[in-house]
């Protein structure tokens, strides 16, 4: 099946779903009193209505991570689910963001006030699948005006 390969620094993880997705999120939130960035590896199953989760951390800077779409014959352990706690919010300096880079294409992003998200999707469904690359960053700058900036790209 056809599904994600995450290697991070140390670890490598393998998911794919027959009937589901699977879903890469790296998050940097600056909020209020959040500042955290992290990233979750997971998906949903749509034959057991479940909510596989492969890897739930918190990321320091320079944390790096290779994605590919690959043929997945063998899924990571998956992990127990643990809540979303305020534990996963831990201070980070104000300036720091996210980059991307995509074949020969680089996108970053930094905000004042807001969020930065880069989500990787592979759905399948049957003999179907697609691929989703969205990177979304809002801004909510001291002055009052929010600048959103959004990529995405599918493949079938």
């Amino acid at each position: 099946m056809i599904g994600l390969k995450l290697t991070t620094d140390n670890k490598t993880f393998f998911a794919s779903l027959k009937e589901g997705s699977i879903g890469l999120i790296i998050s940097r939130m600056i909020r209020d009193t959040r500042n955290c960035v992290s990233v979750n590896f997971g998906g949903y199953d749509m034959q057991t209505e479940t909510y596989p989760l492969w890897l739930l951390q918190k990321l320091f800077l320079g944390a790096k991570f290779t994605v590919k779409v690959e043929e997945i014959t063998v899924n990571s352990p998956i992990i127990q689910r643990v809540p979303e706690i305020e534990s996963h919010f831990f201070e980070h300096p104000k300036n720091i963001g996210v980059e991307l880079t995509l074949k020969e294409e680089k996108l970053s992003a930094v905000v004042e006030k807001g969020s930065i998200h880069l989500i990787v999707t592979v759905l399948n469904k049957e003999d179907k699948t697609e691929i989703d690359l969205d990177f979304l960053a809002t801004n909510h700058s001291n002055n009052g005006d929010i600048t959103k900036y959004w990529c995405k790209k599918t493949y079938n």
